[in-house]
């Protein structure tokens, strides 16, 4: 299944999702790479406003995907994964053994490449908020935040570290600070509504 059609199958079988879905503009869905984006922001943000089911609908659907050693579309396949792992400790062991089976595709130097960059990021190398929150708006914050959470989740499913932090205190003080963000801005104004 490819991500137009897990796009649809969302529209057509639960009525919240599809209502926070036509609110995407066309912008955000017009490639396989920006659908996927979008529905895997989704899932997250479903995740911060208590929804888990509609959560899990959605990491269920772009989980199925399967890698083609594309990463344009497969970092947020493997984000989608890292969620579904957190939320159903169950099903955590699938959802990591997908994402390793993808890092370990291939042979030679393009598989070395990729298993150095997976290490780097298991020791929490690259993993930061990317601005200064002092200086940017709320609705960029939550931005800039969302996309953090999800590469805090990633690390935290996989069993990496952050060099600095405590990974799980890191996690809920990025959860509050989105739930606080999330109460004095609209959804629409986040992405992938804007």
């Amino acid at each position: 299944m490819r991500f137009q059609a897990i796009f649809d199958k969302l529209v057509s079988d639960d009525d919240f999702i599809c209502e926070l879905l036509l609110k995407i503009p066309k912008r955000n869905k017009r490639t396989e790479k920006s659908i996927a984006e979008s529905i895997t922001k989704l899932a997250y943000i479903c995740y911060l406003l208590g929804n888990e089911s509609c959560a899990k609908k959605i990491v269920d659907l772009v989980g199925s995907v399967s890698f083609e050693n594309d990463y344009d579309y497969w970092t947020w396949v493997e984000f989608s994964l890292s969620l579904k792992a957190y939320l159903c400790k169950s099903e955590c062991s699938d959802s990591i053994k997908v994402i390793n089976d993808a890092v370990n595709f291939g042979e030679g130097l393009p598989k070395k490449i990729k298993l150095n960059v997976h290490n780097r990021f298991m020791e929490g190398v690259g993993v930061v908020l990317d601005c200064d929150c002092n200086d940017v708006s709320p609705i960029d914050e939550f931005d800039f935040r969302l996309i953090y959470f999800m590469k805090l989740v990633k690390l935290s499913v996989l069993g990496g570290k952050l060099s600095n932090n405590d990974l799980n205190s890191e996690i809920s003080f990025n959860i509050k600070r989105m739930k606080e963000l999330l109460s004095t801005i609209r959804l629409t104004d986040i992405e992938p509504f804007h």
